[in-house]
């Protein structure tokens, strides 16, 4: 039974990698469209953060906008919520592979 518990956790785990790393691809590439340029997705995050704080972003037309760069403000909000879902989701699976397939 544990063997077949550690399987299904370790698909599960495999499934929220996945979902994830789909997340951070599409975030990845509203990123480079907004500043014009490829970012690592932590610098990414934290130059949104840093310019979220400072003011530097802009709503317009319901566009994220910074300068004259801008990307849907909903879809980028909803993919990132879905990242930071999916990235929680990955955590709590990786407990459950350490719980079923441990020692």
């Amino acid at each position: 039974m544990m063997a077949e518990e550690c399987r299904v956790a370790l698909r599960s785990l495999g499934e929220a990698s996945i979902n994830a790393d789909a997340y951070r691809g599409l975030l990845m590439r509203m990123g480079e469209t907004l500043y014009g340029e490829r970012l690592r997705l932590m610098d990414l995050l934290a130059r949104y953060r840093s310019d979220l704080r400072a003011g530097r972003l802009e709503v317009r037309d319901r566009n994220l906008c910074y300068g004259p760069r801008c990307v849907d403000l909903y879809r980028f909000v909803s993919t990132l919520a879905e990242y930071y879902r999916w990235m929680g989701e990955r955590t709590k699976r990786i407990g459950d592979v350490l719980a079923f397939c441990g020692e």
